[in-house]
């Protein structure tokens, strides 16, 4: 196969127009002055995909003819881009690159300077192979370089979104599940005269804990419009005891029991509610890091 020449009414898909017109000057001058010649011929069909690039020995007498050589392809640094490295041809002003889809049908041309390029607008994520060729004062093209393959740099996949702190906590007869989105989910017995242990607020919560027959939330911040405050505790279900009554106040951690219910503060401090038949609500002084 042999690639068409370059000519104002035939520019081959992939030759940019700014990096034309120098050409189709360079080859006018050379046509008037009788130096012109036709491309080098590709080495495969364009029906087929590149090769591999020649091995060493080959590689080492292009070196030594002066071909470019050593040409080496990196996806980037962009978003659909290769770079494409290479020694210049010997005594080569101008380059020019040939290069296809792996699998394509088609090459495509691009004139570049010597010794690097980096192509863009590619498919990312798609390999494409490149290959080289110098043009020599005089009108004389040097042959092929080797091939190099490079996949166009992809988009990285988006950050994977993260995920609240889901939990569930178990009571007498009724079971609560906090999602990843702060709200609570609730099932199992209700109480009796419908107590309402198994239905929760609207949240968003951060913590939530189940006891008995009563259930209480740790708000999200930034609460508002009839809901309590970031870090205030608001409890639902049994009030028998006064275990669904909280403080004020700001709070990390919540733990509902039977019939009482303690917090532990920011201040680290512990504060319970509710009924302290054995002593359950009296608290110890003293600054706390964890709380049941």
């Amino acid at each position: 196969m042999r690639p068409t020449m370059l000519t104002p009414g035939n520019t081959t898909p992939g030759f940019r127009r700014a990096a034309a017109l120098p050409l189709l000057l360079l080859l006018l001058m050379m046509a008037v002055a009788g130096l012109a010649a036709p491309l080098p011929p590709l080495t495969m069909a364009a029906t087929v995909a590149p090769l591999l690039p020649p091995p060493a020995t080959a590689q080492a007498q292009s070196n030594a003819l002066g071909n470019p050589a050593d040409l080496t392809a990196t996806p980037g640094p962009g978003i659909g881009q290769v770079t494409l490295a290479w020694t210049p041809a010997a005594n080569a002003g101008l380059h020019l690159v040939a290069w296809l889809p792996r699998n394509g049908t088609e090459y495509q041309w691009r004139l570049v300077g010597a010794g690097s390029a980096t192509f863009s607008d590619l498919e990312a994520g798609r390999e494409y192979w490149f290959t080289v060729i110098g043009f020599r004062p005089g009108g004389a093209w040097s042959q092929w370089s080797n091939w190099a393959s490079a996949t166009a740099l992809a988009a990285p996949p988006p950050p994977p979104t993260p995920a609240g702190t889901a939990s569930v906590s178990a009571g007498g007869k009724h079971t609560c599940y906090l999602d990843a989105d702060g709200i609570v989910q609730c099932w199992g017995a209700n109480g009796d005269a419908d107590k309402g242990q198994a239905d929760p607020p609207a949240g968003p919560f951060t913590a939530i804990s189940a006891g008995y027959e009563h259930t209480c939330g740790i708000r999200s911040a930034g609460q508002s419009g009839g809901h309590q405050s970031g870090g205030a505790i608001e409890c639902w279900g049994d009030n028998t005891s006064g275990q669904s009554t909280p403080p004020a106040g700001v709070f990390t951690a919540v733990a509902a029991g039977r019939a009482h219910t303690c917090a532990l503060s920011d201040a680290g401090t512990a504060q319970c509610w509710g009924s302290s038949e054995y002593g359950q609500t009296a608290a110890p002084a003293g600054r706390f890091t964890a709380i049941s």
